[in-house]
C-alpha cells in the first residue's frame, strides 16, 4: 500500500510533477477529435495536463495546435 505522500506524487500531473512529465514525454496523448476542427474554422480550447492549449484546422486542411498563452503579449 501506498502512503498519502507516494500517492500524491504517481498521481499529480500538472506543472512540472515527474508523472506529468513522463506523459508528455513518451505517450501520444489524443487532445481533440479531428471532427471538431473546421477547415477555417474557430479554433478548440483544450486543456492537458493542466496546461491550456489552442487546436485549429487552417484553411487548406492541416491542423495546429498551439499553448493558449499568446507569445507575442
Amino acid at each position: 500500500m501506498t502512503t498519502k505522500e507516494e500517492n500524491e506524487l504517481l498521481t499529480r500531473i500538472e506543472g512540472d510533477a515527474p508523472m506529468g512529465r513522463m506523459l508528455r514525454q513518451l505517450y501520444w496523448v489524443p487532445a481533440v477529435l479531428s471532427c471538431r476542427l473546421e477547415a477555417g474554422g474557430a479554433p478548440v480550447r483544450v486543456k492537458l495536463f493542466g496546461n491550456r492549449y489552442v487546436a485549429y484546422r487552417t484553411h487548406d486542411g492541416r491542423v495546429g495546435f498551439l499553448n493558449e498563452a499568446c507569445p507575442h503579449r
